[in-house]
């Protein structure tokens, strides 16, 4: 289409299925209705920088999935979903749920999520998941379900934007993250002022390669602060920071190497019953 939005309200099925704006005007694509391409991929494209991709109903395709433009999404909790191929975005508003699940490929977020309006929550399943920046307002941000994950450049990761309740956690349970680039810093912030702070999980921490440095912000209220899990080794170019909390409490599910290339390594306390 040139001016005139792309709107779609039903299932669209081929073994490659392409939904694009034209180059010219402030077109949309609007996805009114679920599309489930089961025949192959499916690839949404909103040309310009004043274009959009509004997802007011979940989208998934057998192959890859590819969404280029800003997306937005509204109406309720939105699931992106394929089956058997790899899912790429660029940057996705919107103050609802999001689920991004690509079992048997790869997830790539081309840019921040959150950035514009906080999502309310992600949650992540894939084999591997490319990152940026990621914001919530208090809904968690998980990765529990993705094998790997790989840090785009230096990620802040951030479940209370707002400031205005309890803050969401961030997991990774036992996958594992690392440096796109060796020296990519990791922000991981679950504190709030007045109210609870979220958990935070963490698996293997720069094993393949290294991140620069990796700072956890996790303060709430006194005694309210949560428990940064971890469940493998960590291994940095630069400072650790674990203790941006009074009442931080570390649990190990394992034994537990740090370290942090010769720089500052601070801890809260750590539990009984592993070495560390």
């Amino acid at each position: 289409a040139g001016g005139e939005d792309l709107t779609f309200g039903s299932n669209i099925s081929g073994s490659a299925v392409t939904l694009s704006t034209g180059t010219a005007g402030t077109a949309n694509v609007i996805i009114n209705g679920a599309i489930d391409n089961t025949a192959g991929s499916l690839s949404i494209v909103a040309q310009n920088a004043a274009n959009s991709v509004d997802l007011n109903a979940d989208i998934s395709s057998l192959g890859n999935l590819d969404i280029t433009g800003q997306v937005d999404i509204a109406g309720g909790a939105r699931t992106i979903t394929s089956t058997e191929g790899n899912i790429t975005t660029d940057q996705i508003d919107g103050s609802e749920a999001l689920t991004v699940s690509a079992a048997n490929g790869s997830v790539t977020f081309g840019a921040a999520l959150g950035v514009t309006t906080p999502l309310d929550s992600i949650d992540v399943d894939a084999q591997q998941a490319t990152i940026t920046n990621i914001s919530t307002d208090n809904g968690d941000i998980d990765f529990r379900g993705t094998a790997a994950t790989v840090l785009s450049g230096n990620v802040t990761l951030d479940t209370e934007t707002g400031n205005d309740g309890a803050a969401g956690s961030v997991l990774f349970g036992n996958g594992s993250i690392d440096a796109a680039t060796a020296g990519d810093n990791l922000i991981i912030n679950t504190d709030v002022a007045s109210n609870s702070a979220g958990d935070v999980s963490l698996g293997a921490v720069g094993g393949n390669v290294a991140v620069g440095t990796l700072t956890i912000s996790h303060e709430g209220l006194a005694a309210d602060d949560g428990t940064i899990t971890l469940s493998g080794n960590i291994t940095t170019t630069d400072a650790i920071n674990l203790d941006n909390a009074s009442n931080t409490d570390i649990d190990l599910a394992g034994n537990v190497t740090i370290a942090s290339g010769g720089t500052d390594i601070k801890l809260g306390s750590a539990g009984a019953g592993d070495e560390l």
